[in-house]
């Protein structure tokens, strides 16, 4: 014990520690950042040109978009895609999930019927995890990100999971 050197030290008064603040948690102006949970869904305002990404966070859930024209009307031409299935996921969510009153007010707020609604589905249940999608917007609108799902049953590990969308505004506000 005794035997241990010395350990080399500073000469003269303490220094001060330097503030270390987060990098990684920040957004350049711009960029928004909303992680719909799985089994919910999030209505979004889009604009011309803006940029989305949406990330299979944790691989396996699919995912339904509804672009809606301002005066309600639903088109995935807003997205420069064409849709794919109808709104099913959407609509049994709508229909089962008492939690989502406040999405369906602002459907029928916008005239977005999501009855009749065709989605652009994306992803499927072999979706890797970590699984992008880019899209660029061609008309303001409005843009309904649904991750459906059913309640999980234990035995088949089937549960729903977010999806984490990434807008890139043209425009930013």
């Amino acid at each position: 014990m005794l035997d241990l050197p010395y350990p080399s030290v500073l000469s003269g008064p303490p220094r001060p520690s330097r503030i270390l603040t987060p990098k990684g948690f920040s957004r350049h102006h711009g960029e928004e950042r909303q992680v719909v949970p799985g089994g919910g869904a999030a209505l979004v305002e889009i604009r011309t040109g803006d940029r989305l990404v949406l990330v299979n966070d944790e691989g396996g859930q699919p995912v339904e978009l509804v672009a809606a024209t301002p005066d309600g009307r639903t088109d995935a031409a807003l997205l420069g895609q064409v849709a794919n299935a109808p709104a099913e996921g959407v609509t049994a969510m709508l229909a089962a999930d008492p939690a989502l009153h406040r999405l369906r007010q602002g459907l029928e707020r916008r005239g977005i019927d999501p009855a009749t609604a065709r989605a652009l589905r994306l992803f499927g249940p072999d979706t890797v995890a970590g699984a992008r999608a880019e899209l660029v917007v061609q008309a303001d609108g409005w843009l309904l990100v649904a991750a459906p799902g059913l309640p999980m049953a234990p035995e088949a590990q089937d549960t729903a999971t977010p999806i984490t969308l990434l807008i890139t505004r043209a425009a930013p506000r």
